[in-house]
């Protein structure tokens, strides 16, 4: 019988524990749904095989809601963040002339966001806490991104920037991980995190149809705090700490070529994405909305693609993650051709696809394999590190050589990336049995298991006795 699988007899009475467990080794179950307090039909008051179905089916529907609530956060929490970062450049330029201001301008918010991820992640893994870090991001960003709207000069502008850069950086990583947390079945979970580039693409179809620079401080504030009210239905969870010393500098160690893979990619994308709404609407003749519809291409492809992945795409996170690099360099070939504005699309709609295959694939392999806030801090700072290289380097290149430079120079740094995540293999990271104990607080304190910790420890191989004896 193959490792997993139920040893009950169909005919057996099985106890609501029994019949938990058994659905979890058989995959119908997550993690998280093993490990909602549940009591045991010895103890229930109608102990028969029908009222341990009713409360098995409970606790699906239970859990069904909480992925619904997770989607929800998710999608408010990014649709804020794509109201304003998308269009930053064109915001910028209203306070600024010189490219290589807007880029500085542009750069700020990743530079914040850097230390801040990297601390809050950890903090994080080490509190063993991920709703606290997920409620105050979204609170402070409302009240940050509405003071936005005041900022009417340059410096200004780069205060909010920065401030902004650190709000986000608290929820990101405890957001990412809560979700991987909640259901540890990963294509359920690619389905979870597909809700983020939908938030991208309400965020910038948004922004289309305000069509004011200046109202979209406003727009983005609600959707933060849209975000906090849905993050207000989801349970406390209580994950493993990980409080070892030099957790951070391992896993950076350990992951070297898929963090150093990831920030050339980045570096040569975000380039590009500093001048194209530029290049759109001062080559091109596009206007704000335009660029917005080129936008949705990118993100409506992104989340088509990770909830195929939910279902049909089963090859490893590493061939995923390098898949993705190597066909970014694909879109800034076919940009240096473009002529029209809405000739971007189907570039854009590519780099979706690129964009799904390398966020799932590289955050869920090291999730899989480090601690979970720490490892998907350092790989969101290191986007955003990134994210202060790219704006940087576009303006400098723009300045000397013009927009079209830009371009090529994303195309060399992406393929220097591709070489570098070839050396990445899939036994980087070690065990990837590894499983978090995780405690759900809340909804069932008036079970008679209330009060109690219902835990799964690490999944062990069937042949892990037999190896001991050996």
């Amino acid at each position: 019988m193959p490792f997993g699988a139920c040893h009950a007899k169909p005919h057996c009475k099985r106890s609501t524990t029994q019949e938990i467990a058994c659905a979890a080794k058989q995959g119908t179950l997550s993690v998280l749904e093993f490990l909602l307090p549940f009591s045991d039909n010895s103890t229930h008051p109608n102990n028969n095989a029908d009222s341990g179905r009713r409360i098995t089916t409970m606790r699906l529907q239970r859990l069904s809601g909480i992925d619904n609530h997770i989607r929800i956060t998710t999608f408010f929490q990014h649709a804020g963040m794509a109201a304003i970062l998308i269009f930053m450049p064109v915001i910028a330029k209203d306070v600024t002339e010189t490219v290589f201001e807007i880029g500085i301008i542009v750069a700020s918010f990743s530079l914040a966001q850097i230390i801040s991820e990297v601390y809050f992640g950890r903090l994080s893994d080490r509190r063993g806490k991920r709703i606290i870090f997920i409620r105050m991001g979204c609170i402070s960003c409302a009240i940050v991104f509405a003071l936005h709207y005041f900022a009417d000069d340059a410096l200004l502008l780069l205060a909010a920037r920065v401030t902004g850069g650190v709000t986000t950086g608290m929820m990101i990583p405890a957001m990412l991980a809560y979700s991987y947390e909640a259901g540890r079945q990963k294509r359920r979970v690619a389905s979870v995190v597909s809700f983020h580039a939908l938030g991208w693409l309400a965020g910038i179809a948004a922004v289309g149809i305000v069509n004011d620079t200046e109202l979209i401080f406003l727009v983005s504030a609600g959707l933060f705090a849209a975000g906090l009210v849905t993050s207000a239905k989801l349970p406390d969870t209580s994950p493993q700490k990980a409080t070892a010393p030099g957790t951070t500098k391992r896993v950076i160690s350990t992951n070297r070529f898929l963090f150093l893979a990831l920030l050339l990619r980045h570096v040569g994308a975000v380039s590009v994405w500093t001048i194209l709404p530029l290049v759109l609407t001062e080559q091109m003749g596009a206007e704000l909305w335009h660029v917005s519809v080129v936008y949705v291409a990118n993100t409506m492809t992104a989340f088509v693609i990770m909830n195929v992945m939910a279902v049909r795409i089963n090859i490893s996170n590493v061939t995923k993650f390098k898949a993705g690099i190597g066909m970014t360099a694909f879109v800034f070939v076919g940009l240096v051709l473009i002529e029209q504005w809405w000739q971007a699309m189907p570039f854009m709609a590519l780099v979706g696809f690129t964009w799904a295959f390398l966020y799932i694939g590289g955050s869920f392999h090291l999730m899989e394999n480090n601690p979970k806030s720490t490892s998907t801090g350092v790989f969101s700072s290191t986007i955003s590190i990134a994210s202060v290289i790219g704006p940087i380097a576009a303006g400098t290149i723009a300045l000397a050589y013009g927009y079209e430079a830009v371009m090529y120079f994303a195309v060399l740094i992406i393929i220097a990336a591709f070489a570098v995540a070839t050396r990445i293999s899939n036994a980087d990271t070690g065990n990837s049995c590894q499983l978090d104990e995780i405690n759900i607080k809340g909804e069932d304190d008036n079970s008679p298991s209330a009060g109690k910790n219902h835990t799964l420890g690490n999944i062990k191989s069937p042949n892990a006795d037999a190896k001991k004896k050996s």
